[in-house]
C-alpha cells in the first residue's frame, strides 16, 4: 500500500505541472528510473515523438515531461505487479503517525482513513522543506519558487525582489517572474556568484596511459 497525500504519484514539486516551462538541468539522455538503462527517459520521449531519432546534442525538456515519465513508469509497474499477483493500492492521504504493534510491525495512522497494519514500513518522503529561515516567514517571504503561480499571485508586479542563491531553483524563480510580467527589479545574491552548469549526455571513453 502506497500513501501519497497529493493526487499525483511520483511528481513531487520539481516535476509538477506548472504554468512556467521549467527545464530539467540534465539532458534526457542521462535520466532514468530503470536500473541499467541510463537513457530510458530519452527512449520514452522518442516513443512519443518528443525526442530526435539520433542522439546528438543534449536534449533538455520541460521538467513536467519527467513527471509524466515517472507517472507512466509507476503505472506500468503496477500493471506488472498485478500480472504477478501482487496488489498495489494507493491511499491519497497524509500519514500522521506510526505506532509499533506488540506483535511486530507498525500501525499506519492517516488523517482521513482507517489505520492500516503493516509488517514493514518504508519512508520515502523525498526532500523535506528547509526550516533554516523560519524567522523570515511572513507576507514578503516565499520559501520555494514551486509552483510558479505562488510567485505571480503573492508578489506585486512592481515589487523589488531578492532571490537568495543563483542555482537552478533561483533561475526558475527569475524565469517565472519574467514570464509572469514582473516589472520590478530582481536581485540574485549568491556566495559563489556562479550560475549552474548544464550537464550534457554521457559517452563511453577509454582511459589512455
Amino acid at each position: 500500500m502506497l500513501f501519497e497525500r497529493s493526487e499525483r504519484v511520483g511528481r513531487g514539486l520539481a516535476y509538477a505541472k506548472d504554468a512556467s516551462s521549467y527545464l530539467l538541468n540534465t539532458s534526457a539522455q542521462t535520466m532514468s528510473v530503470v536500473p541499467g538503462r541510463r537513457s530510458h527517459f530519452f527512449e520514452w520521449l522518442g516513443e512519443r515523438g518528443l525526442a530526435p531519432v539520433r542522439r546528438g546534442a543534449a536534449l533538455l525538456r520541460a521538467s513536467s515531461f519527467f513527471g509524466d515519465y515517472v507517472e507512466d513508469c509507476f503505472a506500468r509497474t503496477v500493471d506488472k505487479a498485478k500480472r504477478r499477483g501482487i496488489v498495489v493500492s494507493t491511499t491519497h492521504d497524509e500519514v500522521a503517525a506510526l505506532a509499533p504493534r506488540p506483535s511486530g510491525g507498525y500501525r499506519v495512522v492517516t488523517r482521513g482513513h482507517a489505520p492500516v497494519d503493516a509488517d514493514v514500513v518504508v519512508l520515502a518522503v523525498g526532500n523535506l522543506p528547509s526550516n533554516r529561515f523560519r524567522a523570515l516567514e511572513g507576507p514578503g517571504f516565499i520559501a520555494s519558487p514551486y509552483p510558479s503561480d505562488a510567485l505571480r499571485t503573492r508578489i506585486p508586479a512592481h515589487a523589488r525582489v531578492g532571490i537568495l542563491g543563483t542555482g537552478l531553483s533561483a533561475i526558475d524563480a527569475a524565469l517565472a517572474l519574467v514570464a509572469g510580467g514582473h516589472e520590478g527589479p530582481v536581485t540574485m545574491a549568491s556566495r559563489s556568484g556562479l550560475l549552474p552548469t548544464v550537464r550534457g549526455p554521457l559517452h563511453d571513453h577509454e582511459l589512455a596511459t
